[in-house]
């Protein structure tokens, strides 16, 4: 019977999300696939030690995405599931105790950067967006003050800008903390 897991990661705690994955087979139960945000679907399988590892690259083409994949194959890594630009392998720990997805921090500071460009930028618009409609309403109609709908509006407003910033700011400590090491 397969297990529904409700968990959230920022985008900047990848690794803890991938320790998860691992955490959950180790305990008989394999990951199938994410809804994002925060649905994790497992299948029952024999416990066992595996390594996860998760990448961004936002694929448009179905022949990119199976380039990629296949990519990964030849270095012995299994494809396990994607959800909005987000992939996740899998590989027995015996075998990727040497191994990562990345080469060297370069091609890991890329996909870090590839994600703050990319997602990053999507939910600094939103917020902008929700400030500015909420600046609009109050010109337009003071009375909204009344309304506790408007409330609600500027707490969801608030809390995307408090996700926002704490999702920059994970994401340039990992940005300076993988830039220090390849020095």
């Amino acid at each position: 019977m397969s297990r529904i897991m409700c968990r959230y990661y920022m985008l900047p705690e990848y690794g803890e999300e991938e320790a998860f994955f691992a955490e959950q087979h180790r305990q008989g139960y394999a990951l199938k696939r994410f809804i994002i945000p925060f649905f994790y679907i497992f299948e029952p399988c024999p416990a066992a030690h595996y390594t996860y590892k998760i990448d961004f690259q936002n694929l448009t083409r179905r022949e990119e995405n199976a380039q990629y994949q296949q990519l990964y194959a030849d270095y012995g890594w299994e494809y396990v599931a994607s959800a909005n630009g987000f992939h996740v392998f899998r590989k027995p720990s015996s075998e990727a105790e040497e191994d990562d997805i990345f080469s060297d921090n370069e091609s890991r500071l890329a996909m870090v950067k590839r994600i703050s460009k990319q997602r990053m930028g999507l939910l600094m618009m939103i917020v902008v967006l929700l400030f500015a409609y909420i600046g609009y309403k109050l010109v337009q109609t003071p009375a909204v003050l009344q309304r506790p709908e408007f409330y609600g509006l500027v707490l969801v407003a608030l809390f995307d800008g408090y996700l926002c910033v704490r999702c920059w700011r994970g994401l340039r400590r990992l940005k300076r903390a993988l830039i220090a090491e390849q020095r």
